[in-house]
């Protein structure tokens, strides 16, 4: 009897698509232009106040969707094409180090940043939320293999869970945030407020 032989998935081209580490954040980005993953790394080195630092444990993308199927006498299975959609809610959540004011701010959802920034700066939450308060957008980024970067999108970002802090002794304190994308309107949209892409090397 023939051996037989070792059944993979990998191909040459799987190293390739891998999503290499973490990767960064960053909010308010003008992605306008933007086609090739050079564009945005000097995008990224142009504006580095838009970027929200160092993140500790990873970066969690989530849709969030819901569905429901109609019920009907003598059901036994859901059928093809009786899935209706009810709703999402896509976030991006990252544990962030860096300790920034714009950082607590974000991370907090509603909140007010005073003082002079020299010698003092405080943070104050707010108990309603602002259209100041949404960011265009939230942007996660990280290496696209080899060929260049992919990143997710989130749309009219708001952290609306407020800030979580982890102090321990010996350690880096850091502060959980999780951005939640929503709608430009309130009437009904089929697209939803997040949106994958990959942006190649141009000198590839």
């Amino acid at each position: 009897m023939s051996e037989i032989p070792m059944m993979t998935t990998t191909t040459l081209e799987t190293v390739e698509h891998y999503a290499l580490n973490a990767g960064g954040l960053a909010v308010n980005v003008d992605m306008s232009g933007i086609t090739t993953a050079e564009q945005l790394v000097q995008y990224i080195r142009d504006n580095p106040g838009k970027v929200l630092g160092a993140t500790s444990g990873g970066t969690t993308i989530a849709e969030n969707r819901e569905t429901w199927n109609p019920e009907r006498n003598g059901k036994r299975v859901n059928a093809k094409g009786e899935q209706y959609f009810a709703g999402a809610d896509p976030m991006i959540k990252a544990t962030l180090i860096e300790q920034t004011p714009a950082n607590i701010k974000y991370g907090s959802g509603a909140a007010d940043i005073t003082g002079d920034g020299t010698t003092h700066v405080v943070v104050t939450p707010r108990a309603e939320f602002r259209a100041s308060d949404y960011a265009d957008n939230v942007l996660w980024f990280t290496n696209y293999g080899s060929k260049g970067i992919i990143y997710a999108l989130l749309e009219n970002a708001l952290c609306t869970k407020g800030i979580s802090w982890s102090v321990n002794d010996k350690k880096v304190a850091t502060s959980e945030v999780e951005f939640h994308g929503h709608a430009s309107g309130v009437l009904f949209e089929t697209g939803l407020p997040i949106k994958y892409g990959i942006l190649y090397n141009a000198t590839a």
